[in-house]
């Protein structure tokens, strides 16, 4: 009698189950294909950012100044998939988040065997697309990306390599870990999350007296091992900048800037999906899997609290953070109708709320997004994001056509801050350009000083491009120097981009300690 009962209860979890990973895959669909469409249409470029990450890839290398190797990869075959339009660039970095959703079900489905596993998992997909930190992140290309999909893959592994001591699974974390590290030294904070893991989730063995640990711990070093030796074949130029960007933030940090990033933190999952999670709280035993999920937030977020007491701390660089926290808020908002303690759930409750969630998501990244045409054109600058990332095409476009011509067409490109050098090298990439940096002091700040700076060669000519209003610290080094072209583009009711191009010739040699020569663009991200 009990295996009659049970076929029909079992046909209708796999039909439920059937619904969940249509309405999931159809959200996951629609998303994509909004975003790579608005990214098409927004008439943005690339951030500053995005210029240099896209400039490391015509030349791979296993690190470089600011950050391992990943996200130059992650170009490198965007471009020779979707060439080097803007779309081209970020195309493959747009993907990698519907993949971290899909593996989000696969971790739910491992911490949660059966139908229940699978709603969490699709509900935790659908907030993670829609967390306005992901729709904002989503549409460009940064270190996070990968970061965050090798850290869910990580905790996938983990949990299955703890729960079955298997040495295929130690070696998948320690790949994932290693690859994650390969994207943003962010990555390494996850050997906490593995140490808690290995004493409190049940298994076959515990603790550090066994093979399968050393064998991931042996993969990840394998993976990073190339990074390591370019780091030591150019004195740690990676590592240095990392530890200067957390200890030596100019911003200060205190109570208030904690504050703010916590709030931050809500922001970033949805102040309505944190809300509804809160709402709809139970009391009784949390679970080893609940506990799991704490394990892989609380360190990092602890860590980036304390650094945000002491230098202050960028959203996002707790971002990983948030993979165990959007699970754990899912299994308050999955229309289940138990929930993993076992206690009777209201699915009227938890899909309304879980539909509230996912739509004030992605009306709150949407108005952000498209701001500008809300308001339009009228908006201040300091309320568009975008604003940083538009103008520049049309500002290139004029001064190519004096790159054009024959006396200058052969001259190297010279710059004086990371923000026109990048700019330059992409929007310049038809001339197959590497720009000069100057670097009167001689000192090793970003990829462009430590790569390419200019060099003490008397009598030297180039074409200097600059934003600055004073450009004299730079032409008073220089024999002769005209101003060639100025070219302005608005960006917004109140900014504008202004480049000036010069020739210069007779180059004079450095001054050194030259007025402005430390003024640079921060890589901070």
């Amino acid at each position: 009698m009990n295996a009659i009962t049970s076929e029909p209860d079992s046909q209708q979890g796999h039909a439920t189950s059937g619904k969940a990973w249509a309405v999931f895959l159809g959200l996951t669909s629609l998303l994509t294909i909004y975003r790579l469409w608005a990214v098409d249409h927004s008439g943005m470029s690339l951030f500053f950012d995005e210029s240099q990450y896209w400039d490391w890839s015509r030349h791979m290398a296993w690190g470089y100044y600011s950050k391992p190797p990943m996200v130059a990869a992650e170009i490198w075959l965007s471009t020779h998939l979707f060439g080097s339009g803007v779309l081209g660039v970020k195309t493959v970095a747009m993907l990698i988040y519907p993949l971290t959703a899909v593996a989000l079900v696969g971790l739910a489905r491992t911490l949660w065997p059966g139908d229940t596993g699978v709603r969490i998992g699709w509900t935790a997909g659908g907030l993670f697309l829609t967390m306005p930190l992901v729709g904002l992140l989503g549409m460009v290309v940064s270190t996070d990306g990968p970061l965050l999909l090798c850290w869910t893959l990580a905790a996938w592994m983990l949990w299955k390599a703890q729960q079955q001591d298997r040495p295929l699974y130690w070696v998948l974390c320690g790949l994932a870990v290693g690859l994650g590290i390969m994207s943003k030294y962010t990555m390494a904070a996850f050997a906490i999350t593995a140490l808690v893991t290995m004493w409190m989730v049940p298994g076959p063995r515990r603790g550090l007296l066994r093979t399968g640990p050393w064998l991931a711990a042996l993969a990840a070093a394998l993976v990073v091992s190339p990074n390591i030796w370019w780091n030591i074949q150019n004195d740690f130029p990676t590592l240095q900048h990392t530890a200067d960007i957390t200890t030596k933030s100019t911003r200060g940090g205190g109570i208030g800037p904690t504050l703010v990033f916590l709030i931050g933190q809500v922001a970033a999952v949805g102040p309505v999906a944190v809300f509804g999670a809160w709402w709809l709280r139970r009391r009784g035993t949390a679970s080893v899997q609940q506990h799991y999920l704490l394990a892989m937030s609380l360190p990092l977020l602890v860590i980036a609290v304390l650094q945000a007491l002491r230098a202050d701390a960028h959203v996002n660089w707790a971002a990983p953070a948030l993979i165990g926290i959007v699970l754990l808020l899912a299994t308050r908002l999955a229309p289940t109708s138990s929930d993993t303690s076992g206690h009777i759930n209201n699915m009227t409750t938890g899909r309304t709320w879980l539909l509230a969630a996912l739509l004030s998501n992605l009306a709150l990244t949407g108005l952000i997004f498209h701001a500008q045409e809300l308001a339009a054109g009228r908006l201040p600058a300091r309320f568009d994001i975008l604003v940083r990332m538009k103008g520049w095409p049309q500002a290139y476009a004029q001064l190519a056509e004096i790159r054009k011509q024959a006396p200058y067409a052969n001259l190297p490109v010279l710059a004086d801050s990371r923000l026109i050098l990048t700019q330059t090298a992409y929007h310049w990439r038809q001339f197959e350009v590497a720009p000069m940096a100057w670097n009167p002091n001689g000192t090793r700040q970003d990829h462009y000083q430590l790569t390419n700076s200019m060099p003490e060669q008397l009598g030297l000519s180039a074409l200097y491009i600059t934003d600055r209003r004073d450009a004299e610290p730079v032409l008073s080094r220089f024999d002769s120097s005209s101003l060639l072209r100025e070219v302005q583009v608005a960006t917004g009711p109140d900014r504008n981009i202004t480049l000036r191009l010069y020739v210069v010739s007779g180059f004079k040699g450095y001054a050194r300690h030259a007025p402005g020569s430390d003024d640079q663009v921060n890589e901070n991200d």
